[in-house]
């Protein structure tokens, strides 16, 4: 069983035989709260050159995998999907959106999509909310 979510209900439910009843028209909304972050800001280097996740990195991915969890219940789907995904930003300093897609799409990896591999295409919208920044994803079949 596949329900859309809203922002108030967020829970769904998915079947095992998950990608053949997901169509085109269902989809999964999950909302990640906080201003989005670069991979630039999650991780940095050592002296030496090595790259390691920083406290505030390991916290974040937490935080994003916690409330993918939530909102998402059913196993991952293994089917190709497509992402649109809104960042709401609380300010207008300019960033490169690209940077972003690495972390989102890791907290959807083993719980929404068994790989993110699975995305065969993705659109991404930049906004300013200054009260409320976040991550807004949905996630539909592709093809």
């Amino acid at each position: 069983m596949l329900r859309s979510s809203s922002k108030k209900d967020s829970i769904v439910e998915v079947s095992t035989s998950q990608c053949l009843k997901l169509q085109p028209s269902d989809s999964i909304s999950i909302l990640l709260t906080g201003s989005p972050l670069s991979v630039n800001h999650l991780y940095g280097r050592t002296k030496n050159g090595r790259t390691y996740i920083t406290k505030d990195g390991v916290l974040r991915k937490q935080a994003y995998a916690w409330e993918t969890k939530v909102q998402y219940r059913g196993k991952p789907l293994e089917c190709p999907v497509q992402v649109e995904i809104k960042l709401f930003y609380s300010t207008n300093r300019k960033r490169d959106t690209d940077n972003a897609l690495k972390t989102i799409f890791d907290a959807l990896t083993g719980i929404v999509l068994k790989d993110d591999s699975q995305i065969i295409k993705h659109s991404v919208e930049k906004a300013i909310d200054k009260t409320n920044p976040r991550v807004e994803l949905i996630v539909t079949h592709y093809g």
